[in-house]
């Protein structure tokens, strides 16, 4: 089975946030082996929400993402340098020479 999770941490506390199951929240202070996933405690959701603002915020500043195939809508663009072993390598499809 495979799943999505991202996970943060500060110096106390470490959030696991699960696309398709149960997030985890520890606190290490008390639980340094995380045992106990408080995720469910009242006491944890403040916490929790400041956890995943910061993830969130992390993912946004970071976020830069380029695409993995060409875009191939436009046969005339010149293909970068790696265009051809991102071929080999199934990312993009071999461009034709463009018609004079």
């Amino acid at each position: 089975m495979h799943g999505k999770a991202v996970m943060i941490r500060s110096k106390d506390w470490k959030y696991v946030r699960r696309l398709y199951d149960t997030d985890e929240l520890y606190d290490l202070r008390k639980d340094p082996d995380e045992v106990n996933n408080v995720i469910d405690e009242p006491s944890g959701a403040a916490v929790r929400d400041e956890l995943l603002a910061a993830m969130g915020d992390w993912f946004i500043e970071t976020g830069d993402q380029v695409p993995w195939r060409w875009d191939l809508r436009w046969p005339g663009e010149g293909h970068p340098q790696w265009s051809e072993a991102a071929a080999r390598h199934g990312f993009a499809e071999p461009r034709e020479k463009p018609r004079e």
